[in-house]
Formats: structure tokens, C-alpha cells, sequence
């Protein structure tokens, strides 16, 4: 190949990485400062007000214990961000301190059990506002979230029968 054209294949590679990374950047930084932060976090889901056939004082209520909770949480994720860091930072060291790395651990672990209690507490809060029947409805969902979907949500309740009662389960 001739130098013009490596050239110009060179200026326009450039070009190409430089729209990307602006566009990146436009989504990622400009664009996101001028939606609301708590967008997402203010209201469940619509399926989920569907599949659960949710009134819209149970909504409103529901959509307030879940905006709490992200407020809550999101200084304990923004504490195990910087840790992981730290912990990174640990490993890329030379000399490796496996007491420093194994406490790092063990505070990271703690503040991701905070998250799990604190959301726990709000499924639980989630209950009261429910039905009898939605409340059926709900653990079902929250089984298929916690399990991968409806189809390991069922395997699950299979091998929670078979540590019952295995004889109770016939398998395939």
C-alpha cells in the first residue's frame, strides 16, 4: 500500500475513535445530568403493577419504600466501590499483604450484607402494603429474581421438596 492511503486509513481510524469516545461521553456524562437520578427508583415497574394488579395507592406506597431504600443504599455502594479499589490496588502491589487483602475482604462482604439486610427489610415492608394473594404473586417473583428467572425459580422449589422429602419428587 501506498503512504497516502495509510495515511488517510490512519486519519480516519482517529476520526472514528474520537465520534465514539465523544458520544460515549455525551451519553455517559451531559445527557445523564439532565434526567432525575431517582427516575428509575420512584415506581415499581409496570409489569410488576400488572402481574401483581397493584392499585395506585399501593403503587405510590411501594414506590416510596423503594426510592428510601436506594437513598439508603447508595452510600453503603458508593463505600464498597472505593474499597474495591483499595483492594485492587492491594493486589497490584509488588509485595502483597494477605492480612490487608483479607481484611478488605471481610469489609467489603460486611457493607454488601448491609445492602442485602436493609433490602431484605424492604421486602418484608413490601408484604404489608399486599394482599394475601398478591403477596403469593410476589414471593413468586421475587423467587425468579433471586433464582434466575420462573424456570429456576421452579427447580428450586424441586430441590427444596427433595430436601423435605425425598421420596416426594420423581425425577426425570
Amino acid at each position: 500500500m501506498s503512504k497516502k492511503v495509510l495515511i488517510w486509513l490512519l486519519i480516519f481510524s482517529l476520526l472514528l475513535n474520537f465520534a465514539v469516545v465523544v458520544t460515549f461521553a455525551y451519553f455517559r456524562w451531559i445527557k445523564a445530568e439532565s434526567r432525575p437520578e431517582t427516575r428509575f427508583h420512584e415506581r415499581p415497574r409496570k409489569s410488576f403493577q400488572e402481574r401483581l394488579n397493584l392499585s395506585d395507592e399501593q403503587m405510590r406506597q411501594m414506590g416510596e419504600l423503594r426510592a428510601k431504600l436506594f437513598t439508603e443504599i447508595r452510600p453503603i455502594k458508593a463505600q464498597i466501590f472505593d474499597h474495591r479499589m483499595e483492594l485492587i490496588d492491594l493486589v497490584a502491589r509488588d509485595s502483597v499483604d494477605s492480612k490487608q487483602l483479607y481484611q478488605k475482604i471481610e469489609l467489603i462482604t460486611d457493607l454488601e450484607k448491609q445492602i442485602h439486610l436493609k433490602t431484605t427489610e424492604n421486602l418484608l415492608l413490601y408484604r404489608t402494603i399486599l394482599t394475601p394473594e398478591q403477596r403469593e404473586i410476589f414471593i413468586k417473583l421475587v423467587m425468579g429474581k433471586m433464582f434466575g428467572g420462573e424456570r429456576e425459580a421452579s427447580r428450586h422449589q424441586r430441590l427444596k421438596k427433595m430436601r423435605l422429602n425425598p421420596d416426594s419428587v420423581k425425577i426425570k
